[in-house]
Parts: C-alpha cells; structure tokens; sequence
C-alpha cells in the first residue's frame, strides 16, 4: 500500500453581483460572465461594461466545515482511509 503524505480539503467561496446596486436592468441583459473577481456584461443594446466598477463582492470562506476531503499519495495518487472522520464534533 502507498503512504499517505497530503490531505486536501475544499471550500466552497462565495460572491456576488447586485444587478441593481450597479443599474443592470436584466430585461436588458444579453450576456454576462465573470473572470477574475469582475463581471463582463454585454447589454441587448450592445453596450459592453466591466473594469474595476464590476468588481464581485466577496465573502469569506468558512473554514469550519469543508465540503469535500480527499487523501493522496506522494504522486497525487488518491487514497482510501479509515482514519478520516468527517463528522461533526
């Protein structure tokens, strides 16, 4: 058997956009997406807005639970333990 060497947890991050906080009407939305921290809107009309006045609003990460574990390896091989408990304490 292999030796485990890493465990790795995951959080879930959390942000958020107001359409409204920024005077998006989203009748007039026709495409959005987000790319490091910033919304790139496209309206219906063809006005394009992002830049720093797009900025996500976002939360902290709550460490005290994560949502996922995994066990693995020196080579990032996952691994199968009976010593993790995911349980609450």
């Amino acid at each position: 058997m292999t030796k485990p060497r890493y465990v790795e947890l995951r959080y879930t991050a959390t942000a958020t956009f107001d359409l409204k906080e920024h005077d998006i009407n989203p009748n007039e939305l026709e495409n959005v997406w987000f790319k490091y921290g910033y919304a790139h809107i496209e309206l219906k009309s063809g006005e394009k807005k992002s830049g720093l006045e797009y900025e996500l609003d976002l939360h902290e990460v709550d460490y005290k639970w994560h949502d996922d574990l995994q066990v693995y390896d020196k080579n990032y091989n996952e691994l199968e333990v009976d010593w993790i408990w995911g349980g609450i304490t």
